[in-house]
């Protein structure tokens, strides 16, 4: 019985457990920054983008299952998660397989602002604006099983 006991410890000891990574600009999380939430995130992990502005110098690449998610669309004066970026905003890499993104007010400058290499997407309850020209929102490249929907989209509205 305690053979039993001991095994079962082992097996429920070696699957592991995501974690909730919270980004703050307030300094009430884990990160001020979402590029380091990312980078420092396991598998399977849950990146919380607490309200606020995001100024994203460059794309944030995701190479692993990850769910980001914002608290929600609106403006952050109203408790919205807001990211502006003047390129592309995210890159889901191929190992980035069942991840999703959601709750998250994106505006960006480029040619795709949201590339989707990845499997078994879900990207829901967002806000997407690209402000470049000849741009578009998002392209899905070679994937199977992703979901998009609930999403307000608006194509090459000048922000200026």
């Amino acid at each position: 019985m305690r053979f039993l006991k001991v095994i079962n410890l082992v097996i429920i000891c070696s699957f592991g457990y995501s974690a909730t990574i919270v980004v703050d600009l307030a300094g009430g999380g884990d990160y001020t920054s979402i590029y380091e939430a990312v980078d420092e995130a396991e598998s399977g992990d849950t990146v919380l983008v607490m309200s606020g502005t995001y100024q994203l110098a460059s794309s944030i690449e995701v190479d692993q299952e990850l769910h980001i998610i914002g608290s929600g669309y609106d403006l952050p004066e109203n408790g919205g998660t807001y990211l502006v970026g003047s390129t592309q905003i995210f890159n889901f890499t191929s190992n980035a397989g069942g991840s999703s993104f959601r709750g998250l007010r994106l505006d960006g400058y480029g040619a795709p602002m949201v590339a989707i290499n990845a499997n078994d997407m879900m990207i829901e309850n967002n806000y997407l604006r690209n402000s470049y020209s000849q741009g578009y929102i998002m392209v899905l490249s070679s994937v199977t099983s992703d979901t998009v929907r609930s999403n307000i989209i608006v194509f090459n509205e000048n922000t200026s």
